[in-house]
């Protein structure tokens, strides 16, 4: 059976195949976080269904928690899920690291096989080739399409919309909620005092008081300047009367 795989170049094309969806994987998650870093670089605006369930999970913590205390956690948590083509884009980014260790199985196995049956020296080379050939041009694709860079600009975006702004404002709203809490009790306070009628009649013969007061002083101030005015009257009259019998 193996000899027939041999003879019929089965190993290569599985080499290639192999190759060939390391490569379809490393462009696929290449493109999926692309994808990503355009629409976290828009969260308020986007309709994405992963970034609204996203914005709505941290609104949620934030409020029975009263923050999130590990925003990055969170976030690579979330972005786990995150899916492409209906594939985890985690796993898409693992594809090329597996499809390159599996060219080197097969790269090796039909070299073996090969000295095993006794074919020339030619065919055992070729594999290796074909094998190494395979590893050169997954590592090349990815080497040329910086996934981790794209990567770390999604993380970069959620973290800094949740921390700095979603956080923010969910802190600005408890606050607000919390000063008009602190004002109802007080104002719930202020109007026990004015219906209790205890407190009216005490406010009531407070004021009172204070209007007898205000008329005692008034009328003292009226006599004193009655006062005033007559010893000035006879003051006057005695000048006169002095300077005419003088």
């Amino acid at each position: 059976m193996w000899k027939e795989i041999i003879s019929r170049g089965i190993i290569t094309y599985c080499i290639w195949g192999v190759c060939a969806l390391g490569i379809l994987g490393k462009l696929s998650a290449h493109l999926g976080y692309a994808h990503y870093a355009r629409v976290t670089g828009k969260i308020p605006e986007t309709r994405n269904k992963l970034m609204k369930k996203m914005k709505m999970k941290f609104e949620s913590c934030y409020k029975l928690n009263l923050g999130v205390n590990n925003i990055g956690l969170f976030v690579d948590k979330q972005l786990s899920k995150v899916r492409f083509l209906g594939i985890r884009l985690h796993r898409l980014e693992r594809l090329p690291g597996n499809a390159m260790r599996l060219c080197l199985i097969l790269g090796c196995t039909g070299a073996f096989l090969c000295y095993y049956y006794g074919y020339p020296t030619q065919n055992i080379t070729t594999y290796l080739i074909m094998g190494g050939g395979g590893i050169l041009a997954v590592g090349a694709v990815s080497g040329l399409l910086d996934v981790e860079y794209k990567k770390n600009m999604v993380h970069m975006n959620v973290c800094e919309y949740l921390e700095n702004y979603m956080a923010n404002r969910l802190a600005h709203q408890y606050m607000e909620k919390k000063a008009a809490a602190g004002m109802e009790e007080e104002m719930a306070d202020d109007n026990m005092l004015v219906m209790d009628p205890n407190v009216e009649t005490e406010i009531a013969s407070m004021k009172r008081s204070l209007e007898q007061i205000a008329a005692g002083s008034s009328k003292r101030q009226e006599e004193m300047q009655k006062g005033m005015q007559a010893a000035q009257e006879e003051e006057v009259i005695q000048e006169i009367l002095t300077e005419y019998l003088a």
